[in-house]
């Protein structure tokens, strides 16, 4: 991308003629005399001095990405622990087949498979939509809800719970107009679990029928969104449509040559056909790939910082102890310790750790209160996390600077006096 590498040149340039328009302007602004005297760098000890300020600057950029990565990290980590509300794990979808019901004796004596189902669409995935309306009774508007036919074995096969009611018969033509509901959408109605069975709803404008059944919610999508109410029909025909896919549980142990003889029946009933086999795990990863993508470029990017921060410090608390050399020199003639001498050094960038900490905190805790708020279902940030990348800033920061206040202050007084 040719303006993109123009841009990324241009900022190369700008940054290269920073640093050394700024360091320069500042030597050339010292008097002759008073470099010779040494008081070119009295200003630099002031707190306000452009060394301390970049040094606020590099910290702040450091501990906001650290407290981001990690509240990023519980994020992703309260998704992949979440109750779905239907279990995904050994389960693999797959299309329609042709000839079915021979498709389907072979899964039955498959050894491995322990159940299958069908449906028009699948959860935790966003293969297929059908977004419809109803018409409730006490309600004067339509009310949108999603929708999906599915066979009863369906429901066993995600684990899906029926909380009150019964689910659809197989085969059973009286059930096509019955629905089973999940939670929300009782809830969206205005009932209870108990008093949704046998109600009479209008769905898709031109469908009437009696809810006979009430699941628990379960997730369609990715928690970025909210669990919808929900209306399931019985599929009754062996067509595409309704039945658009097999989910298959699958045991564990031998699930690998399970695949592979499901993959190669399919293929034999439909050569024609193009095969696919959702892994429904996979499936949920692939929902939140993009939240796992801005997890790693945030680490990427705190792990850099977190160099560049390491070893700026480490130079300046390097030349902060050249500098005071005479009097680190004079203050253990004197009697101070080299503990009192290296905290003397280190003491002023652990100031600035905490200063940049104060200042961040309530930064970080805002911008990522509002990515939080882009999930339906997320954590809180906890004063646990924001305790440790505190923690973490402050041992970055002894890590840079205690090491070289201590070669500091064990140095030999008369090496330092005898060169003043």
């Amino acid at each position: 991308n040719v303006p993109f590498m123009i841009v990324l040149a241009s900022v190369f340039v700008v940054v290269l003629l920073l640093a050394g328009y700024l360091p320069a302007r500042t030597v050339s602004g010292f008097g002759i005399l008073d470099a010779f005297r040494h008081k070119a760098t009295s200003a630099s000890n002031t707190i306000f001095s452009h060394r301390n300020i970049l040094i606020l600057v590099q910290v702040m950029i450091s501990g906001m990405l650290i407290l981001s990565v990690l509240i990023i990290r519980d994020q992703l980590s309260y998704i992949s622990k979440k109750e779905l509300g239907l279990k995904i794990s050994d389960v693999v979808a797959i299309p329609f087949s042709e000839s079915p019901e021979v498709f389907e004796n072979t899964l039955r004596s498959m050894p491995g498979v322990e159940s299958f189902g069908y449906s028009q669409r699948l959860p935790v995935n966003t293969l297929s939509y059908d977004g419809r309306v109803v018409n409730v009774p006490g309600f004067t508007q339509q009310i949108g809800v999603e929708s999906c036919y599915i066979t009863p074995e369906f429901l066993e096969t995600y684990g899906i719970k029926i909380l009150a009611g019964r689910n659809f018969v197989p085969n059973q033509k009286a059930d096509s107009n019955k629905f089973i509901i999940n939670e929300t959408a009782v809830k969206t109605f205005g009932w209870t679990n108990e008093t949704a069975i046998g109600q009479k709803i209008v769905w898709s404008t031109t469908t009437p029928g009696e809810i006979v059944g009430v699941t628990n919610d379960f997730h369609l999508e990715s928690v970025h969104s909210t669990i919808p109410p929900m209306v399931m029909l019985a599929s009754l025909r062996m067509s595409s449509y309704s039945r658009a896919f097999i989910s298959v549980r699958i045991n564990h142990q031998n699930s690998e040559d399970v695949r592979r003889m499901i993959e190669k029946t399919w293929r034999e009933l439909n050569p024609q056909g193009a095969f696919m086999m959702v892994t429904m795990t996979d499936s949920f990863d692939q929902l939140h790939e993009s939240d796992h993508v801005f997890s790693r470029v945030i680490f990427y990017f705190t792990m850099v910082a977190i160099f560049i921060s390491v070893i700026g410090l480490y130079a300046v608390s390097s030349y902060t102890a050249e500098q005071r050399r005479k009097e680190i020199g004079i203050r253990k003639v004197l009697g101070s310790g080299i503990g009192g001498i290296a905290y003397k050094l280190a003491a002023p960038y652990i100031y600035i750790t905490i200063l940049s900490m104060v200042i961040v905190i309530p930064v970080v805790y805002r911008l990522m209160s509002q990515w939080l708020a882009t999930f339906a279902y997320h954590t809180t940030i906890t004063w646990t996390t924001i305790l440790i990348s505190g923690l973490v800033i402050i041992a970055m920061t002894l890590a840079s600077v205690i090491i070289e206040s201590i070669r500091a202050a064990l140095v030999n007084p008369i090496r330092f006096l005898r060169d003043e």
